[in-house]
């Protein structure tokens, strides 16, 4: 009896190119005519490039960076307040199932070896001060990091705007670059030594596989892979955006891609942390049997909670399916258009441009939950959040070279009661006027 020949199969080796392939590759005539009309296609705006990026465990992070509890890197650890409430955890405490919904006694129960780092108190609340100011050098790295780009590749006329979202996370708009990338012919370069993912259609592509597809789509512009493409120069970008701000900070982020900023919000936690991720709308139907609905950005909120209520923590796909067949139920219980916004988020559809934003409009600092019985410790509590928002208008000054002309004292009473006055900037001890409840 003869045994079959075995086929080896291993990422390692390059899969061959189709028959076509080889047309266009030994063809001149034939490739000219087919590249021009692929930049045609790869050009248009049919396919929007937006990069996010997030810093992993970014409180957590900052304090390991401290000599005290650089030991504390690669194990589960969590940041804590003196109360016991979980601010931050590193990766090694997600996957433990440690949330932030716990308390230290209750994590440790989980995980017995489980490090507990107590943040720094000021004003009567957790410290933020280091967390602002790093967030602002991620912030100047990623500004520095976009005028670099433009000038090494000399394209002045092109946009590239950047909304700042977060503390530590940002979206940025790449599809005006990578159309003049792809029109002016830049090599595309991918280091497969990171870890970098392409979600596609039928598979998750990192590695030497991506490496293949460079080589046999991306790079002769195939344009059966046009929203590949126009994501893999995205990739590129981000990529090296995450390694400058990890030289100007020593912050580890992750990044990632999408045709929208819902796609690449979610593109960015799917592989975290130190990853940088595509995501093509085939490849988010693809995952969407696997990831919970409230990990797609705009679920976050009341809709999200909303729509648990209606059909508990499905996945996207049914989910999706749930909304298909009880519309009208969705919709009278959350209303026509936030109705129609859970049916366009559901199936990855997001229209909203990336509009430039590197700062808030204002500064708020708060405090909730106190138990106050006197007048002494309202008057107390008070002169803590105005010290609070004085450090905070300080540092803004320094980072963002602007002076605050308000200042408004808002506070709540009997759950539901709200009052509100001016003060002035230069206090920092005062009474309540004399209407007070207190």
């Amino acid at each position: 009896m003869i045994s079959p020949i075995p086929v080896l199969s291993s990422s390692k080796f390059l899969e061959p190119p189709r028959k076509k392939d080889y047309i266009n590759l030994f063809n001149p005539v034939l490739k000219t005519k087919l590249l021009v009309k692929r930049r045609n296609n790869l050009s248009s705006n049919l396919c929007r490039v937006v990069g996010a990026v997030d810093a992993d465990c970014f409180e957590v992070q900052i304090y390991q960076q401290y000599p005290q509890y650089q030991h504390t890197k690669g194990f589960p650890t969590v940041l804590a307040l003196e109360t016991g409430r979980i601010v931050s955890r590193s990766h090694e405490a997600k996957d433990l199932g440690i949330s932030r919904n716990l308390k230290v006694h209750q994590a440790k129960q989980i995980c017995p070896d489980l490090h507990v780092i107590y943040g720094k108190k000021k004003f009567g609340k957790h410290d933020t001060t280091e967390k602002d100011a790093i967030s602002d050098k991620i912030r100047e790295a990623a500004l520095s990091f976009r005028e670099d780009l433009i000038d090494s590749t000399y394209l002045d006329e092109v946009d590239i705007p950047i909304h700042r979202t977060g503390c530590d996370e940002f979206l940025i708009d790449l599809t005006q670059l990578v159309t003049l990338l792809i029109d002016h012919d830049y090599p595309l370069q991918i280091d497969a030594t990171h870890r970098i993912f392409m979600e596609g259609r039928r598979s998750t592509y990192n590695g030497d596989g991506l490496t293949n597809r460079n080589v046999y789509y991306y790079s002769i512009r195939h344009h059966k892979y046009y929203e590949e493409v126009r994501l893999a120069y995205g990739l590129q970008i981000v990529d090296k955006l995450c390694q400058h701000i990890l030289k100007e900070t020593k912050i580890v982020c992750s990044g990632g891609v999408g045709s929208n900023k819902v796609l690449s919000k979610l593109a960015c936690s799917i592989h975290k942390p130190n990853a940088i991720t595509a995501l093509t709308r085939r490849g988010f139907y693809r995952i969407s049997y696997r990831i919970p609905f409230r990990d797609v950005s705009g679920f976050g909120n009341m809709l999200g909670l909303q729509l648990h209520t209606l059909f508990g923590n499905l996945s996207v796909h049914k989910m999706w399916k749930c909304w298909i067949k009880n519309f009208n139920n969705v919709k009278s219980y959350v209303g026509i258009e936030r109705a129609e916004k859970a049916g366009r988020l559901l199936f990855g559809i997001c229209h909203d441009p990336i509009t430039p934003k590197l700062m808030n409009v204002g500064l708020n600092c708060g405090k909730g939950n106190l138990d106050i019985r006197s007048e002494s410790e309202f008057k107390a509590e008070l002169n803590h959040r105005v010290q609070n928002m004085l450090a905070k208008m300080q540092l803004d000054n320094t980072a963002n070279k602007r002076n605050h002309t308000e200042l408004k004292i808002q506070y709540r009473y009997d759950r539901c009661r709200t009052r509100s006055f001016p003060i002035d900037l230069n206090a920092v001890a005062f009474a309540p006027d004399q209407k007070g409840v207190f």
